[in-house]
């Protein structure tokens, strides 16, 4: 499907890497909400998505292991 594809470029969001570091996590399908974030809070840099990633999964419906993955991600800077 396209919708793997067009992760990547994370459309409608500035923030480059972030399409890109969600699929790395296998979170691809909640780049839209982290976009949506991004756009909401002005956020133009992955650092500052990591450095809010409270704010950011709190605006997101992950599942609780899916937050540890991400959070581990942050705490490895993986990012």
């Amino acid at each position: 499907g396209g919708r793997l594809s067009s992760a990547s470029d994370t459309p409608g969001c500035k923030v480059r890497g972030l399409g890109a570091w969600l699929e790395s996590l296998r979170l691809e399908e909640y780049v839209d909400q982290a976009a949506s974030w991004c756009n909401q809070q002005g956020a133009a840099e992955l650092e500052e998505v990591v450095e809010n990633l409270e704010d950011v999964l709190e605006s997101m419906s992950l599942k609780p292991l899916e937050q540890k993955r991400i959070m581990k991600s942050r705490e490895q800077e993986t990012w």
